[in-house]
């Protein structure tokens, strides 16, 4: 079962100067949620720097760091 699933797998890697979508982590910001219709993903931010292990820095069109560290399945690809 594993195996069937471990093939349609797709693996994403960003790029610097990429537009993604970070998931919204509410228990970060504040403890309660905005009920089920507020939107999953936040941003597009832009990948300024890639480290080890699939983490990004991600920040805003003004160049202020948003997210300092951000794993790399926690982020999808903003289609334009």
């Amino acid at each position: 079962m594993a195996g069937a699933f471990n093939k349609l797998v797709k693996f994403c890697i960003f790029d610097v100067a990429h537009l993604v979508l970070p998931i919204r982590r509410p228990i970060v910001i504040n403890r309660r949620t905005q009920g089920n219709f507020m939107s999953k993903w936040d941003g597009p931010y832009i990948v300024t720097k890639i480290f080890l292990n699939g983490v990004y820095e991600l920040s805003n069109h003004d160049g202020q760091v948003v997210y300092a560290c951000v794993n790399g399945k926690f982020v999808k690809k903003f289609l334009t």
